[in-house]
């Protein structure tokens, strides 16, 4: 492994404020760049293949609206489709090579897996989907390369869309809590600070990952999507994959812990979609609607999604929070060995802030000389009358709560954007391409009112950043028992901290903006041996 790092202090960043529109402009001009790679496809061109068959019961009959997905040995290629209602499905135009058949049943609980060989005079594969057959799914976070369940000996887990909407969750990370070695850490209720720890190592040594993509705030002081995890909705995700341990550690030096996979829906199949609406305590309302498909006989797939959160009271009434999601993404297979693919994600949030909480001077009869404390928060009744300032009884509490802030404010959004290109080099070999863009900015504003250490006037502070980030790889087969790999990644990070006040005095009023960028590059290899059916690895 290399890595090459350098850094550079910037002081005056007026030319910073225009990043963000440099970085659209960056993001334009690499989706150009791909659309210019089609080329490609033809130099590689080679016979197809095509794969099709029916999906059953143990009694025979056909199963309808089955969802049927196919992903290359190497992980260059993927496609989804579903079942008519004859159980019919059918790949068109597939370059001939090894893959992994995924078929899910329309209630998404059963779910089964097989290997195949495709070429031009392959028959047709039926698949028989048992009653009571457990989860056989296609993990992708284990090495980087598709595998089902029984393939992988690491420690992983995952948590699909059905499971997710059958608990009713609204936010990535409250779906991951039943997950064994995961702890999912939340100051206060919807929107509150949250920060996931694997194996009791710190939430920084969690790296999370969108569709294989690096997903973080560079803003954070720890480089961590901690900050990012609460505007992280469930929108349009198709599944997430965690996988703990020290597996994990080919995603980086910020992934001892573990990592965690997003991968979000591609669409496939028939057009289909939904609209959720619902409410309940603390004043919650949500909404959410997406939908998804394919056309062109599923040469081209696509899928949409938006939701929004509303919570106008709180734990006690005035922690109002907000935040809006959206995600669209689109696939075009190019030709049968050639894909081309894109995918936005967006996220806009609010959220009303207290201030900490503190033992008061009046409390300092009620804690003994030596020892424990008992932690006896002040009553609710006398918290309203110290917010107002008017007196209170401290009674037999120990100390003061979080109170409320009358005008401390949190809002926060990301824009995420990538666009990948990926073409098989024949039956053995696949390169593929893929750049991502990623803005984050979080701001805090905070004023003269509440009751300990306010500001004499409003002041704002701001933390922005800008990652670009470039992927290329390339996989050779050497037989059916190896797979080499080998890549080159580089980044670019922007960030940029303006903070103010509103001093009524002109000439005391500050203004001030800190910025700095930094380049990162890195290499990669990796050699995987399998044997007995992929039972037994090793790389």
């Amino acid at each position: 492994m290399r890595r090459k790092v350098s850094s550079m202090a910037i002081q005056d960043v007026r030319g910073m404020r225009g990043t963000s529109r440099r970085g659209r402009i960056r993001f334009l001009f690499a989706l150009g760049v791909f659309f210019s790679l089609t080329a490609l496809s033809s130099v590689s061109a080679q016979e197809a293949g095509s794969l099709q068959g029916t999906v059953t019961d143990p009694s025979g009959a056909s199963i309808a609206q089955a969802a049927v997905s196919i992903y290359a040995r190497d992980g260059s290629f993927q496609l989804s489709t579903s079942t008519d209602e004859k159980g019919r499905y059918r790949f068109g135009a597939i370059a001939p090579g090894e893959y992994i058949v995924e078929v899910a049943g329309p209630d998404s609980f059963r779910a089964i897996s097989r290997s195949v060989v495709v070429g031009s005079d392959a028959g047709p594969l039926d698949i028989s989907l048992p009653l009571d057959q457990l989860r056989e799914e296609v993990i992708i976070t284990a090495s980087t390369t598709p595998l089902t369940v029984e393939q992988t000996s690491k420690a992983l887990d995952t948590v699909d869309r059905a499971e997710m909407d059958a608990r009713d969750e609204y936010s990535l990370a409250e779906s991951l809590r039943l997950i064994p070695g995961l702890r999912v850490r939340r100051q206060r209720g919807p929107g509150g600070q949250t920060a996931i720890q694997i194996r009791g190592m710190r939430a920084e040594d969690t790296a999370v990952l969108l569709d294989g993509f690096r997903l973080r705030d560079g803003a954070d002081i720890g480089g961590s999507a901690s900050p990012l995890l609460d505007d992280l909705m469930v929108v349009s995700t198709n599944r997430v994959e965690v996988l703990r341990g020290s597996g994990s550690t080919m995603y980086g030096s910020g992934s001892t812990g573990g990592a965690i996979n997003v991968v979000t829906d591609h669409g496939g199949g028939r057009l289909h979609g939904e609209i959720l609406g619902e409410g309940g305590g603390l004043g919650m309302t949500r909404g959410l609607a997406r939908f998804g498909g394919g056309a062109l006989e599923d040469r081209l797939n696509f899928s949409a999604g938006l939701t929004h959160l509303n919570v106008t009271n709180g734990i006690d009434g005035q922690d109002a929070h907000r935040n809006s999601g959206i995600h669209g993404a689109v696939q075009y297979a190019l030709s049968p060995s050639a894909s081309l693919s894109g995918r936005i994600m967006a996220s806009d949030g609010f959220l009303q802030l207290n201030d900490s909480g503190f033992i008061p001077d009046e409390a300092a009869a009620n804690l003994p000389a030596t020892g424990l404390s008992r932690a006896t928060p002040l009553p609710v009744d006398q918290q309203r009358l110290l917010e107002r300032g008017q007196p209170f009884q401290i009674g037999s509490s120990t100390f003061v709560p979080d109170l409320n802030d009358p005008d401390s404010r949190h809002s926060s959004s990301f824009f995420v954007g990538a666009v990948q290109y990926m073409q098989q080099l024949g039956t053995r070999g696949s390169f593929r391409i893929g750049y991502q863009g990623l803005e984050t900015n979080r701001s805090y504003r905070d004023g003269p009112g509440g009751i300990r250490f306010e500001p004499m006037f409003n002041n704002s502070s701001s933390f922005n950043a800008n990652i670009d980030t470039l992927q290329v790889r390339a996989d050779w087969e050497q037989g059916r028992h190896q797979l080499f790999s080998f890549g080159y990644e580089f980044e670019r990070e922007l960030y940029d901290s303006p903070s103010s006040d509103e001093n009524p005095d002109p000439s005391s009023r500050v203004k001030t903006s800190i910025g700095s960028e930094q380049k990162h590059q890195s290499v990669f290899a990796q050699d995987q041996f399998r044997w007995l059916d992929s039972r037994l690895q090793f790389s």
